[in-house]
């Protein structure tokens, strides 16, 4: 793929796309995940956690992070669901008997609380911080139906696009772990490696987006269809 740097496309001051697509933030209500982490976190017990280390819902605990990122992954096939950056609160909506079959899985080391989704309720109670959960799970119920629509269905270009959109909105979280977007839309779609390749090269090449060490640098204008 030949990577365009700086590259000067006439749809760089005319196109508002990435902006105009309504892509639901997994911080919607980072005020509300902040004050529910302060409130649990100092009852809840501390714990060690290397970068790669798997978080299930299903252990009937809730995990309050403060410093790491995450990747939400689907348990049955490993499907990336997305990515996100501390604050995250995993495990909150069994509190509200949400079906489980995702697992997070961190992306850098750091301490994590753990608490029982016994002593969170008791905790939520006593605090009357429902209505913060309620938001919180209502971002992450949000952003999958987000994905179903836009991704389940289409064509192969529709689900391309919107991963580049995302990636670039999020873009600084990728560069601090260093994932490229190959990899990104690879692991979170069931498109083959080869058939993403060849379409950002082709966007590449009509001027459409520039990349740089496999990273997404700058999104200019991406069409209806290719």
């Amino acid at each position: 793929m030949n990577e365009k740097e700086d590259i000067v496309s006439p749809y760089a001051r005319h196109w508002d796309g990435v902006e105009s697509y309504s892509i639901p933030d997994w911080k919607k209500y980072y005020s509300e995940q902040v004050d529910i982490i302060e409130k649990l976190a100092p009852h809840a017990q501390t714990v060690s956690l290397r970068a790669g280390t798997i978080l299930r819902a299903e252990e009937q605990s809730i995990w309050l992070l403060t410093d790491q990122s995450v990747e939400v992954r689907r348990a049955g096939d490993d499907l990336l669901i997305g990515m996100t950056a501390a604050p995250v609160i995993f495990g909150l909506g069994r509190l509200l008997d949400m079906p489980g079959g995702y697992y997070c899985k961190t992306l850098n080391r750091g301490n994590g609380y753990k608490i029982s989704q016994a002593g969170a309720t008791r905790l939520i109670n006593k605090h009357e911080l429902w209505k913060s959960v309620a938001k919180t799970v209502s971002s992450h119920l949000c952003y999958m139906l987000y994905r179903d629509r836009y991704l389940t269905g289409k064509d192969s270009y529709h689900a391309i696009k919107m991963k580049l959109l995302e990636y670039y909105r999020n873009k600084e979280l990728f560069y601090e772990n260093e994932i490229g977007v190959i990899s990104y839309i690879k692991d979170s779609t069931f498109l083959s490696r080869s058939m993403i390749y060849r379409t950002l090269s082709l966007l590449v090449e009509k001027g459409y987006i520039a990349l740089k060490k496999g990273m997404l640098v700058s999104v200019y204008y991406l069409p209806e269809r290719i």
